[in-house]
């Protein structure tokens, strides 16, 4: 797999070895799957072209395009999930996904609590389209209170607070996975240009699916999930 503007597998997370060999996978002849992926992203960027090329907001940009891509995606998500982290104080967290329905609503009497997380595939940090994942900058007269942190350091927290084991920072376009174990170094992830994927070559976005939807990261009767077995 040629990495560059499309891809970054930076630490690395994943094995280099294996995102090389993504095509001796059976999974990547799951073209029927796949392909309806691919339409409705594609589906999804072309009628909102116009306001993505604008300035959208971080609720536009869940609304109108991370929505509809993590349904392609195969997830069920509940956004905007409260968490206790002591004291008066709550976390929220933009998107928590399940594998299905039925898991979600298992999860709700543990409704803020980690429990709530415990069945859950990933904890997504969402951003405006566009945002670079960095820290907003100080203007000249700010002095740093600490309080001015990175979405990196917000996602790490919150793999922290509620226990899941994968984390993922969307703008909608660029979509970054982290792992607990090497989350607080902060620079270990994988990273797909999403719309680069796709108006690239379609084994692109194979590749882009094949780490970043669903049934990639369910656990099979060993425990382990396709992601597991691409980790570094």
């Amino acid at each position: 797999m040629a990495e560059g503007a499309i891809f970054l597998n930076s630490g690395p997370l994943l094995s280099g070895e294996k995102l090389e060999t993504l095509e001796e996978t059976p999974e990547w002849s799951n073209d029927e799957v796949i392909g309806a992926a691919f339409e409705r992203v594609r589906e999804t960027f072309e009628k909102h072209a116009t306001l993505l090329a604008g300035n959208p907001t971080a609720m536009e940009t869940r609304f109108f395009m991370l929505n509809p891509t993590l349904h392609a995606l195969g997830y069920t998500y509940s956004v905007h999930e409260p968490i206790d982290i002591g004291g008066d104080k709550t976390a929220r967290v933009d998107y928590v996904t399940f594998p299905n329905a039925t898991t979600f609503y298992d999860a709700l009497p543990l409704r803020r609590t980690p429990g709530f997380f415990h069945q859950s595939i990933s904890v997504i940090r969402a951003m405006e389209w566009g945002h670079t994942f960095e820290a907003p900058e100080l203007a000249e007269d700010e002095i740093d209170d600490g309080s001015n942190v990175s979405p990196v350091d917000e996602l790490n927290f919150l793999l922290r607070t509620t226990g899941t084991e994968y984390g993922i920072l969307s703008n909608g376009c660029d979509w970054r996975l982290y792992h607990r174990a090497t989350a607080p170094l902060l620079d270990t992830f994988f990273q797909a240009d999403m719309i680069a994927a796709m108006k690239s070559e379609y084994e692109d976005f194979k590749r882009f699916f094949l780490v970043f939807n669903k049934q990639s990261f369910l656990k099979d009767d060993s425990g382990t999930s396709f992601i597991d077995r691409l980790l570094q």
